[in-house]
């Protein structure tokens, strides 16, 4: 077997592969998880009761939920276990289980929280399985034991994975604590930040900063699907596909214009007043009543009127003046 295994390279890398206590190939340079539908292991044995050689098969499937299942194991012939072997194989698993340190058990819990997480806030298997392999390359290299620090490490190997992932995570960090909190973490923002770079600089990873382009196909996404918002477009007898298009180019032109002047407030906030005021350009454009007011995006984004308001007159009023849609 250990042959066998010696032979799997990364597809990405090229590095030995190596399978996690979760039934996962990861890198052991790159730490990517290759998530291949299954990988097949082929080994040649001699039973004792037999005088021709047997090839096993054992079929480790690694897609969304990354465990092996008693019903994707099979024999020489390629049929299921029968139900005693099934029996067997369960007890053997139970055993292997109960023989893990008090360690090993910590983490794969933490790593259940993480697949919890990431299917709460609606993460693809991209942002999921890089933030596993960083928290397994993390908890690891910084020999961390206690479960509390270790969910924190799993929120920060979360944020670092929702970073490199831009455009594919477009979640806050507001949004990932609350749901972390909801497992039972108790920490800091500020907390989470720092253990974020601590990671980063023990891994070589890069924490790379939110920028408001990153949430504006978000916001236009969530908007278009707002019933009140359906509603006033179908009073404006306007097409809803298109003016989402219009409204997402726009704001991105505006949120471009303005990129040196964010300073520090928060990217989420500028994309929900660029779309604020690209539904007044196009407004202007059509010669007809802006759609979009301040109560209806502050519920639809979740953010205050007062801090769509003062980032809107502080960063697009005055483009919007000077510069008038033709």
């Amino acid at each position: 077997m250990q042959e066998h295994l010696s032979l799997l390279r990364c597809n990405e890398c090229g590095g030995r592969l190596v399978v996690t206590e979760t039934g996962e190939y990861v890198c052991s340079q790159c730490g990517l998880i290759n998530n291949d539908d299954r990988i097949e292991l082929s080994v040649t044995g001699r039973p004792q009761i037999s005088n021709q050689d047997l090839h096993y098969r054992i079929v480790i499937r690694t897609g969304q939920e990354g465990m092996t299942s008693l019903k994707s194991i099979r024999d020489f012939r390629d049929r299921p276990l029968s139900p005693e072997a099934r029996e067997k194989y369960a007890k053997l698993n139970r055993l292997q289980i109960a023989m893990r340190s008090r360690i090993e058990r910590k983490r794969r819990y933490v790593v259940k929280l993480i697949r919890v997480v990431a299917s709460q806030l609606g993460l693809n298997a991209n942002v999921r399985d890089r933030a596993i392999a960083l928290y397994l390359q993390a908890s690891s290299k910084l020999n961390v034991t206690d479960r509390r620090h270790l969910v924190m490490l799993a929120a920060a190997c979360t944020l670092i994975a929702l970073r490199e992932l831009r455009h594919e995570a477009p979640v806050t960090l507001q949004e990932l604590m609350a749901c972390f909190k909801e497992l039972g973490l108790r920490a800091r923002v500020m907390s989470i930040i720092e253990l974020a770079h601590k990671v980063r600089s023990v891994l070589g990873e890069r924490v790379l900063p939110r920028h408001s382009i990153d949430y504006l196909s978000r916001l236009v996404n969530d908007i278009c699907h707002d019933d009140e918002f359906i509603e006033r477009i179908r009073k404006a007898n306007i097409n809803l596909s298109l003016y989402a298009q219009e409204l997402l180019i726009r704001s991105l032109k505006l949120v471009n214009e303005v990129k040196g002047r964010i300073g520090g407030r928060r990217p989420y906030v500028v994309a929900a007043a660029a779309i604020y005021a690209a539904d007044k350009l196009i407004a202007t454009k059509r010669s007809q009543k802006p759609l979009l007011t301040q109560r209806l995006l502050s519920r639809i984004a979740g953010v205050s009127e007062c801090a769509i308001r003062e980032a809107y007159a502080m960063l697009f009023r005055d483009i919007i003046r000077d510069h008038p849609l033709k």
